[in-house]
């Protein structure tokens, strides 16, 4: 009966960690909330934190600050974050001689790319840092962290007891001490941020919910089938590309509609940069979820996109009407 209490438990939190699912990046800020005197000057620090298998590049951000405080990055953005990796970002603030005591509020905009192989998605996150202003600026109190031989020593020491209670012919309590293990190894895991990843994990298979695939970007050729297929198609279809500078599958999709447009006069085409024009990306689904998902094909007769480049030759026959 103990080994099924066990085996259940177990089984539980495995599945609460998994349905947990979190966003590529997560952010935190050093100290939670700022604190400086009118006139006098601090710091902050940004830190993103990977949850994914794969590196998130390219991060920087913007600024929203009110009236009277002045916020400056000490460097650009952060170039690269690996895998489960941390990027740090140091920020100053000033605070207006003027500027009456109160709280405040920092917007962060935070802007990265996230690539799987040759696909690519951009994604924006907000995140915001609370400033009070007062005259005796008070100091965040420090926390002292846990010594890391604690919970490893506390596991050892419960297995020396199993062991001794085992050997004196007690077997219910050393199912409890196993118990406890299995708890332990858990809390253990979660403080040393092991339940981030296996999110990190399952949010990344989830880019496939929204097309991102893993495929090869060779210049396309089309197949003599494809060829057929086309010279079947009997009225005119508009088609947009929407593509981003950043994306490195982007080419490949835009060469592919173009060879298409070459077989038949009945296809039209245009590309459409999604940083500049976000609002017909967004009203097409090719910006959802505050995600960037590119290449993406749109047919404006029917309104259907299809997104990415595996498979995308037959994907485009069929988003033309003359694919099986």
């Amino acid at each position: 009966m103990a080994k099924l209490w066990i085996t259940v438990l177990l089984f539980g939190l495995i599945g609460a960690t998994a349905l947990g699912q979190e966003p590529i990046l997560s952010f935190s800020v050093d100290p939670p909330e700022v604190h400086l005197p009118p006139g006098g000057e601090t710091s902050f620090r940004l830190t993103a934190g990977n949850n994914a298998v794969h590196a998130a590049d390219d991060l920087t951000v913007e600024v929203s600050a009110p009236e009277g405080l002045t916020v400056a990055p000490e460097k650009g953005g952060i170039k690269e974050i690996g895998p489960f990796g941390k990027g740090k970002l140091n920020f100053t603030v000033t605070a207006a001689p003027e500027l009456q005591s109160g709280a405040y509020e920092i917007k962060l905009s935070i802007l990265y790319t996230y690539c799987i192989d040759v696909s690519c998605f951009q994604v924006a996150d907000e995140f915001s840092v609370p400033v009070v202003v007062e005259e005796k600026a008070a100091v965040a109190p420090t926390k002292r962290p846990l010594p890391p031989w604690v919970i490893p020593g506390i596991g050892i020491l419960l297995i020396g007891i199993g062991i001794g209670l085992w050997a004196a012919g007690f077997r219910l309590p050393l199912y409890f001490v196993l118990l406890l293990l299995v708890v332990g190894g858990f809390v253990y895991g979660v403080r040393l941020g092991q339940h981030e990843q296996a999110q990190g994990i399952a949010a990344v298979l989830c880019t496939s919910c929204v097309g991102i695939e893993e495929s090869q970007s060779e210049s396309p050729t089309l197949s003599k089938s494809a060829v057929a297929a086309l010279s079947t198609l009997g009225s005119d279809v508009e088609l947009i590309v929407f593509y981003a500078p950043w994306c490195h599958s982007c080419p490949y999709a835009e060469a592919m509609v173009e060879e298409m447009a070459k077989v038949t006069p009945h296809i039209s085409y245009r590309f459409v940069n999604v940083d500049t024009d976000r609002e017909i990306a967004a009203a097409h689904g090719v910006i959802r979820n505050r995600r960037t998902i590119v290449p993406a094909v749109l047919n404006v007769n029917t309104g259907e996109v299809v997104f990415g480049i595996d498979d995308l030759e037959n994907k485009l026959l069929k988003l033309l009407g003359v694919g099986g």
